[in-house]
């Protein structure tokens, strides 16, 4: 979480040098907890952004990242579900749930081509982007 967290954010997880390196020890889960849920919100963000920008991409890319923007996006929902006992174990969704999913982007990636011509780009107001090339 440390390494992965935006410029201006908190230390997320302000534990001792010796456990930074494995799980979250037992007293630290609430901070954990705290900062993984941080992330899981800023996630969704950019989940909800992609819903919009493939639209703009080729079919199999566009279906892949439909794909797994609901296959990440489940796996987050079980984190925030299983709350302080998320890392008591893996985290992971089911062949089914994911073959399940593919079905989904399927259909969001073909309409996203029907639809990409007539719907314009929302602004990400707040999401990271790419620096303009200098003109």
């Amino acid at each position: 979480l440390r390494a992965a967290s935006p410029a201006g954010w908190p230390d997320p997880m302000p534990t001792p040098p010796s456990h930074r390196a494995g799980g979250a020890p037992t007293g630290n889960r609430a901070a954990v907890r705290r900062a993984v849920g941080r992330f899981l919100d800023e996630a969704d963000r950019y989940y909800a952004s992609a819903a919009i920008g493939i639209t703009r991409l080729p079919f199999r890319c566009a279906w892949a990242i439909a794909a797994a923007r609901h296959v990440y996006a489940d796996i987050g929902r079980e984190l925030r579900r299983r709350d302080d006992r998320a890392w008591d174990a893996r985290v992971s969704t089911s062949t089914a749930r994911k073959a399940g999913r593919l079905t989904q982007a399927l259909a969001e990636a073909l309409w996203a081509r029907r639809v990409s011509r007539f719907t314009p780009l929302s602004p990400r107001l707040g999401l990271w982007q790419p620096p303009l090339p200098p003109r």
